[in-house]
């Protein structure tokens, strides 16, 4: 009998719908059944190796407790979930980045995390904003097995595939990882490391015609396989657009999830650089009156790389020494989209039209530091940002922190009207918990705290 490799991974969870991804490694009719106080429902799918796939209920229950039972399978994981209200009022989630489970020292965040936090159902959500798998040396193996030739025979590129896959299944095997994935929603959105250090800074990342793209698109696909079909069921049939932004509501409470890399590697464009114009026109829709996010009052907007980090002058000075900061917003021509995306967001929140109070977060990973940051106009703070990373990656020295720390405070201006600062900066492994409050009442302020907790 088929054996699971991978899951139950809970995806994307509503009021009356929850996605549930396995993978198994053998031909297999696996049935996969959500079991309440009030019955059962299932689903029955041919499944077979590589890769996993996604059984999406609908018509559940809302605030409704639910496990996942398997058949046809040998010793499957046990997994449960809970539903959310229709207008939920509060909404606590886990932030987490940076899972490079081999680095985890003597730490184990992700046990942390499962039993304050998940098992005693403190949590309703697990964001994760990026490098949830380390594939640079995935990726340097496929570019070497190509030899500069591609695309690759069929029998070749499928090993490409699976080297990306088997660092999933190492990740998410880890015991206290698949326990947290096993029993609350998760949602998830690329970074570079997904296909490899600074994906989307090297022009050959962008040029079809280089075996880098080529190797980049294996490792994307894979990437849907395991990460986007948390929520989208078509994530394997090759969507026309080469984003990965997605965006979800849930009442009154919007999720944005912003990508950074395909803008700068597989739908490159002179007019926006960084983000692509492709993905800003769906943000403006979303955030526009009559958008995703206009009946929305609580927004939290998910950036890999954080939306305000070093300033202009230290972050173009500091490419040099550090070529990660290619990656950064306030790097070179990224500059322009940073200031607007800022203002995007100031004006969602301070939109006159808003029949309601409106608060917003930003959470950002990647830089293997947590830290607390406001976003101000005129030096009054607008909004706040989340940085947290890593969970498991190898975090800086002392003596990286308190360099970092001096870095940070140099130069935190945006604009000559806009400005941020950044408070207790922490360089050890962290994870955050968010939680939002959206009042009954529409014009009682919504409420949006972020926390670090930290090893």
């Amino acid at each position: 009998m088929a054996k699971v490799l991978v899951g139950p991974v809970v995806g994307k969870v509503t009021d009356s719908e929850a996605h549930i991804l396995v993978e198994v490694d053998a031909l297999a009719k696996v049935t996969c059944k959500l079991v309440s106080d009030t019955g059962e429902t299932s689903l029955t799918y041919d499944m077979a190796p590589p890769g996993p796939r996604t059984f999406h209920f609908t018509g559940l229950e809302p605030e409704q407790r639910y496990e996942i039972v398997f058949e046809g399978v040998d010793d499957a994981p046990a997994g449960r979930f809970r539903t959310f209200a229709k207008h939920p009022r509060r909404l606590t989630l886990a932030v987490v980045s940076c899972n490079f489970t081999v680095r985890r020292g003597d730490t184990d965040l992700w046990a942390d995390l499962y039993h304050r936090f998940v098992e005693p159902e403190k949590i309703d959500m697990v964001l994760h904003v990026g490098d949830q798998i380390y594939g640079d040396q995935a990726f340097s193996w496929c570019v070497d097995k190509a030899g500069g030739a591609f695309p690759l025979v069929q029998p070749i590129e499928e090993q490409c595939r699976e080297r990306y896959r088997e660092l999933y299944r190492l990740a998410w095997r880890h015991p206290a990882t698949r326990d947290v994935l096993a029993c609350v929603p998760n949602l998830m959105i690329w970074d570079d490391h997904e296909i490899r250090d600074d994906w989307g800074s090297n022009p050959a990342d962008s040029d079809p015609g280089t075996v880098e793209h080529y190797v980049g698109g294996l490792a994307r696909g894979v990437y849907r396989e395991y990460q986007r079909q948390l929520w989208d069921t078509l994530a394997t049939d090759d969507p026309a657009s080469g984003f990965e932004d997605h965006i979800h509501v849930f009442g009154d409470v919007g999720v944005l999830f912003v990508d950074q890399r395909g803008g700068r590697s597989f739908e490159t464009d002179l007019a926006r650089p960084y983000l692509g114009s492709k993905q800003w026109a769906r943000i403006a829709e979303a955030l526009g009156p009559g958008g995703a996010f206009d009946a929305v009052r609580a927004l939290v907007v998910v950036t890999s790389v954080p939306l305000a980090y070093l300033g202009m002058r230290v972050t173009n000075a500091g490419v040099h020494v550090f070529d990660d900061l290619h990656d950064h917003w306030a790097f070179g021509s990224h500059r322009m989209e940073q200031v607007e995306f800022v203002r995007a967001l100031r004006n969602w929140k301070q939109a006159p039209h808003a029949a309601a109070s409106r608060d917003l977060i930003v959470l950002g990973g990647d830089v293997h530091l947590g830290a607390h940051t406001e976003i101000k106009h005129e030096g009054n703070t607008v909004f706040r940002q989340l940085i947290t990373s890593p969970i498991t990656n190898k975090p800086p020295s002392w003596f990286q922190t308190l360099a970092m720390r001096g870095l940070l405070e140099l130069d935190e201006r945006l604009t000559a009207s806009y400005s941020f600062e950044h408070s207790d900066v922490i360089g050890r492994r962290n994870f955050g918990i968010v939680v939002v409050r959206v009042p009954d009442e529409a014009h009682d302020p919504v409420k949006i705290e972020g926390s670090l907790a930290g090893a």
